[in-house]
Order: structure tokens, then sequence, then C-alpha cells
């Protein structure tokens, strides 16, 4: 049994190891990917926050500019922030489900 054992051990450790590897590289990648995402997010208001909502304050100065107001509240920026954040989920979903299939 303890021969059994010698020769065992060391395999399953190899084993268990790579599964170890595996699984890391697995969640290493989900992080990426995650991090990526909230780096988009931050974007897409930054972006937003900087360059469209003056522009929408000089447009809301004109008359046509209060009916824009009423349609574009200081949250949207948020919202299409949000938006974008959403679509680059499911471009990055498929993306995903593309190269599983590949492999």
């Amino acid at each position: 049994m303890p021969l059994l054992a010698a020769f065992l051990g060391p395999l399953l450790r190899g084993i268990y190891k790579l599964y170890l590897g595996l699984q890391a590289q697995n969640w290493a990648m989900r992080i990426a990917i995650v991090a990526a995402l909230a780096t988009l997010y931050v974007a897409c208001v930054a972006t937003f926050t900087a360059m469209i909502i003056p522009w929408f304050g000089a447009i809301l100065e004109t008359g046509f500019g209060m009916l824009l107001g009423l349609l574009f509240p200081p949250a949207s920026g948020t919202v299409v922030a949000s938006l974008g954040m959403f679509w680059a989920c499911v471009l990055a979903k498929r993306l995903t489900v593309r190269l599983m299939k590949a492999f």
C-alpha cells in the first residue's frame, strides 16, 4: 500500500495543480473582463459628463431646448452609460460564446 501511495501521490498532486492552474486562469480572465467593463462604464459617464452635458446646456437655452430638457434629464448621462455597458456585456458574451465554440 505505501508503494501505491508513493506512486499515486505525485501523480494526483500534478493533476490537482493542473486543475488549480486552469481555474486560476479562468478566474483571472473573468476579473479582467469585469475590470474592462467597469472601465468602459466610467469612460462613458466621464465622456457624457465632460462633452455632451455642456452641449445639452447650450441647446436648452433655446426655445426648442425646453422640450429637449424634458426628454433628457440631467441623470441621462448615467442612463446612456448604463445602456452602453449593457451592450458591451452582450457583445462580450457573444464573443465568449464564439470563442468557446471555436475550441
